[in-house]
């Protein structure tokens, strides 16, 4: 009986001791054999898209959770744990197994850039200790730069000034990017460029500015600013208007020269201005006048306006200093004067009514003429019955015609009678029109006017 019962107590050794020896066995193949694989190529994911980052376990391991870091020592990030907390852009990609450790990121912003870990943590108390770690995977994010903002001058400018014009674009990567100015289709290369952070960043941002000369034709400009980039399938514009910025001054002057034509009318032309908003004031020997008439504005072909203002000052009797004044868009005014004279006496046309039963005269100022001279041209002119005859006579009243009139008007006449100067150095005439009917038949003698007391002045004129 007793060896019996000592064998059996030697056999519950030996399994004891078998036991043992297997789970030292097992504890070294969970250290030597366990691999945790991640791809050695950088991932690219475009902005707001979805990306997965793949993980793998071979080998033995041992008892302990997976996690997910973002980044490496002890600035890491923890981003997923398996088998355990809850994210709302994470998740397994092959839930409940046991090698393939991925996960799936949705909605990936530019922030999500970054070296990704996935690492095999060993149990243990009363915290869980690192077992193994994968080599890593580089995500990228490929961001969009925003829509280009260009920016200017805050209020108008004169045209023919230099101005500065920014163009900006944000959160874009990778880095690389192009940036390009334009004017009417025409590429601007004085700019200055500049790409930020410089070193490595999630995203990034650019800045340009170009200085641009503003011209009077500029109001249908446009100034562009182009972005390129890998993210983008075409380029992204930002455009400002320059008529947003620009002010063409009015061009200013008056029409006519003087009073003698335009019936004493003026004009004052208000030409080429932009924006539309402009007033215009007379002012006569400084002092402000009844307002003109003014015109609508019309739009010119290059964007600009035009208009024009008049006065009438036909009753000048005096020297007359005539200024057009011009405001426009709020700036100090334009002005555009002219000093205009009355005419001289020997330059003026008078109209004068007629006496009650004759005919209307007229009234004209001119040089007296010898009185041999104009009675050579009578009788010229009594040669040929068949010629009309224009003279002018004055003063007006009863007229002594010099020549008798007859019934029979088959030839007539406008006289030029000049009646007496009340001086002899009087350098002028006074002259009136007047029509009378000859015999053409009877031809007779016309009494010359004596030298002292009258001239004649004829024009002949050939009968058709």
């Amino acid at each position: 009986m007793e060896p019996a019962r000592g064998s059996r107590r030697l056999r519950s050794w030996s399994q004891f001791f078998l036991l043992l020896a297997a789970s030292h066995s097992w504890s070294g193949a969970w250290g030597q054999d366990l691999q945790v694989l991640q791809p050695k190529d950088p991932v690219s994911v475009e902005e707001g898209k979805a990306v997965t980052l793949n993980c793998s376990v071979v080998g033995m391991p041992p008892p302990g959770p997976m996690l997910w870091f973002k980044g490496k020592g002890p600035q890491r990030q923890e981003i997923y744990r398996f088998r355990g907390g809850t994210y709302s852009r994470i998740k397994a990609a092959i839930p409940s197994s046991n090698t393939d450790f991925s996960i799936s990121i949705s909605h990936i912003t530019p922030e999500d850039s970054g070296t990704y870990y996935c690492i095999k943590f060993k149990k243990g108390s009363p915290d869980d200790t690192e077992y193994k770690s994968g080599g890593g995977t580089i995500l990228s994010v490929i961001a969009k730069p925003s829509q280009p903002l260009v920016s200017g001058p805050q209020k108008r400018v004169n045209a023919k000034e230099i101005e500065n014009f920014t163009c900006t674009s944000i959160g874009f990567s990778p880095k690389n990017i192009t940036l390009l100015w334009f004017k009417n289709g025409n590429e601007i290369r004085n700019s200055w460029t500049k790409v930020f952070p410089e070193g490595d960043s999630v995203s990034y941002n650019i800045t340009s500015t170009v200085q641009v000369k503003l011209e009077a034709i500029d109001v249908h400009s446009q100034l562009i600013c182009e972005v390129k980039h890998n993210a983008l399938q075409s380029p992204l514009r930002g455009i400002k208007n320059l008529s947003d910025i620009i002010r063409v001054k009015p061009e200013v002057y008056i029409l006519p020269q003087d009073v003698s034509t335009n019936d004493g009318i003026i004009n004052c032309h208000v030409n080429n201005f932009y924006p539309q908003n402009v007033s215009v004031q007379w002012i006569k020997n400084g002092s402000k006048f009844e307002e003109g008439k003014t015109s609508e504005a019309t739009e010119n072909k290059n964007g600009t306006f035009s208009l024009s203002t008049l006065v009438n000052i036909s009753a000048l009797k005096e020297e007359l200093e005539i200024t057009c004044q011009v405001f426009h868009d709020s700036q100090p005014p334009i002005n555009a004067t002219k000093t205009f004279h009355p005419l001289p006496p020997s330059e003026t046309i008078d109209k004068k009514p007629s006496a009650k039963g004759s005919t209307s005269s007229t009234r004209l100022h001119e040089p007296e003429k010898n009185a041999r001279d104009l009675s050579q041209i009578q009788e010229a002119n009594d040669i040929n019955n068949d010629i009309t005859y224009a003279d002018l006579n004055l003063p007006k009243g009863k007229k002594s015609t010099p020549r008798a009139m007859e019934t029979n008007n088959q030839t007539e006449y406008a006289s030029i009678q000049t009646g007496p100067s009340p001086q002899r150095e009087d350098n002028l005439t006074y002259a009136d029109l007047d029509m009378v009917h000859l015999n053409r038949s009877s031809k007779k003698t016309t009494t010359r006017p004596e030298e002292s007391y009258s001239e004649y002045a004829s024009v002949q004129v050939q009968r058709k």
